[in-house]
């Protein structure tokens, strides 16, 4: 991925900070016992904050930006957009061919369940946890275990 499309580093930290206080308020809001209708609407601010610093996430470069870091980022992009096509396959007997066995409200509840598969924002966050856990596994990794292998 060019560097120039990648938004500096510092927006990483911004982002990770806006995510971290944004999914503790989900988390309090729905561990809460629900008291005021406005719960909703803090829930539904929180939800899109998430929804803003995922990509922001994604999106930002490195502090130290190599080409193996650029094809790590391509390589771990081409391995989402797989892994949801493979889901997303998958998907199709238990709506189709399920239509026979299950009654509609079953069917509507699996849909409604499976929806989030391919929502652009969990699309998102897996590629934001593969690619950090594979930088953090690169990071990791010592010179002595270069060597032997």
């Amino acid at each position: 991925m060019p560097k120039n499309l990648l938004l500096p580093h510092r927006c990483k930290h911004l982002a990770s900070i806006l995510l971290i206080v944004a999914l503790a308020f989900i988390l309090i809001m729905v561990l809460r016992p629900v008291e005021e209708e406005r719960t909703d609407t803090w829930l539904l601010s929180a939800a899109t904050i998430t929804m803003i610093a995922l990509p922001i996430i994604a999106l930002s470069r490195e502090r130290i930006e190599d080409e193996y870091i650029s094809s790590m980022r391509g390589q771990t992009l081409v391995a989402v957009i797989y892994l949801f096509f493979i889901v997303n396959l998958l998907r199709i007997p238990f709506f189709y061919v399920g239509t026979r066995i299950l009654t509609l409200g079953e069917i509507v509840r699996i849909k409604a369940w499976t929806d989030w598969l391919s929502n652009p924002v969990f699309i998102c966050a897996v590629y934001v946890i593969i690619f950090n856990l594979r930088l953090w596994r690169l990071r990791c990794r010592t010179p002595e275990a270069d060597e032997n292998a």
